[in-house]
């Protein structure tokens, strides 16, 4: 029997410390991001250079800091992100763990053959649906599109 690989994601909102990505939303200025801090299956890390290269191509911005994937504008660019990586590895979908749920993940974790099963209890699992295309994701789920 044949395991799938499969992806892990951990993203984290913070700060951004570059005046590039200051955004306007109702006149309110935005200076907070999401950004992807470690990206990896069950086979080892996904390549820096891959993401940032994915990341650039998608969005045509390039990245604020070199360590981390980002900035994204909102939880629906991360997801969008998120899956098209997953397509491109070949995997269903991507459990994705903000930095507080992966923290309480390895809390809990005395066994580390217990780790990826504890990750995929803590995170949400998005699946890759070839029926659907990746933008709307959370309208979608909203509303059963």
């Amino acid at each position: 029997m044949i395991k799938e690989k499969e992806l892990f994601l951990i993203y984290q909102f913070a700060a951004s410390q570059s005046p590039i990505y200051l955004k306007q939303a109702n006149g309110v200025e935005i200076k907070s991001y999401y950004y992807i801090l470690d990206f990896f299956s069950s086979t080892g890390e996904i390549d820096l250079q891959k993401l940032s290269y994915n990341f650039e191509k998608m969005y045509k911005r390039p990245l604020e800091k070199k360590e981390k994937i980002g900035p994204f504008f909102d939880l629906e660019e991360l997801y969008s992100y998120a899956l098209k990586m997953a397509k491109e590895s070949h995997c269903p979908g991507v459990t994705i763990l903000s930095v507080f749920d992966y923290n309480n993940a390895l809390a809990d974790v005395s066994n580390i053959s217990f780790f990826k099963d504890q990750l995929k209890k803590s995170g949400k699992f998005i699946a890759i649906n070839p029926h659907r295309p990746a933008k709307g994701i959370i309208f979608n789920r909203l509303f059963g599109h």
